[in-house]
């Protein structure tokens, strides 16, 4: 399950107070609920930001990688829960293959927004970086 601090919390204290999707939390604000609610419900939490937090309710991983154009740029929430869905198609560990997704999100964003001039060229620019990732990055 992946959702922004908001949604996550959300999640967990079944209401719906927030405005739209953008996360009016950090995630260090909702660690010990996307803990407890990944030991509920027996699946891995990712909580997207600034930093992104994962955790099996047991083990947790933290991704300081990315860029803030990130959050301004339409779908990349989406786009993330599809890389996450191609890294578990291909590692058994869904802790450490939602940890290496993130990672790559955040290397490929962090890359292309070096190198954008506004959100238009920056997805572009992600998902060129993204395809040259090399295992190595």
């Amino acid at each position: 399950m992946k959702g922004n601090a908001s949604e996550i919390q959300a999640l967990y204290s079944h209401q719906i107070g927030m405005q739209g999707v953008d996360s009016h939390q950090e995630t260090y604000e909702v660690e010990k609920q996307a803990k407890k609610l990944a030991q509920q419900l027996s699946c891995i939490i990712v909580v997207t930001g600034a930093i992104d937090f994962i955790t099996d309710g047991e083990r947790m991983a933290y991704v300081h990688e990315g860029h803030f154009v990130m959050s301004k740029v339409t779908a990349m929430g989406c786009t993330a829960t599809g890389i996450v869905g191609a890294f578990l198609a291909v590692n058994s560990d869904p802790l450490e293959a939602s940890f290496h997704a993130m990672k790559a999100m955040g290397i490929a964003g962090k890359s292309a927004a070096s190198r954008s001039r506004g959100t238009g060229s920056m997805m572009i620019n992600f998902l060129d970086e993204l395809s040259n990732l090399m295992a190595y990055d």
